[in-house]
């Protein structure tokens, strides 16, 4: 079930205090106030007992986009993290369509 998306948004602690463990909400966080001239996108999921949180960072004065992905459950306070180049996400899309039976 999808929860939250829209083009361009600005993450708070209040509206992720109630989705995700503390240590995942800081990291995310501590990602976007990392980069004061980035723009953030986000989705996020929950599919129970999972959440999963796209978060695009864009930075066009230096040249970059980076997809950051969390995922939690709502079991414990552990939670995955990955971030890949924008330009590698897209390329691993194109590999899964060019696969067969998928």
């Amino acid at each position: 079930m999808k929860i939250y998306e829209e083009k361009q948004l600005e993450i708070t602690l209040e509206s992720l205090e109630q989705l995700v463990p503390v240590n995942m909400r800081k990291h995310i966080i501590e990602i976007m106030t990392a980069g004061p001239t980035s723009r953030f996108f986000c989705k996020i999921e929950k599919q129970f007992p999972n959440i999963h949180i796209y978060l695009l960072e864009q930075n066009q004065s230096e040249s970059y986009e980076i997809g950051h992905f969390f995922s939690c459950n709502q079991i414990d306070d552990t939670y995955l993290y990955l971030s890949l180049p924008l330009e590698q996400i897209k390329s691993y899309g194109r590999f899964i369509t060019q696969l067969p039976n998928l």
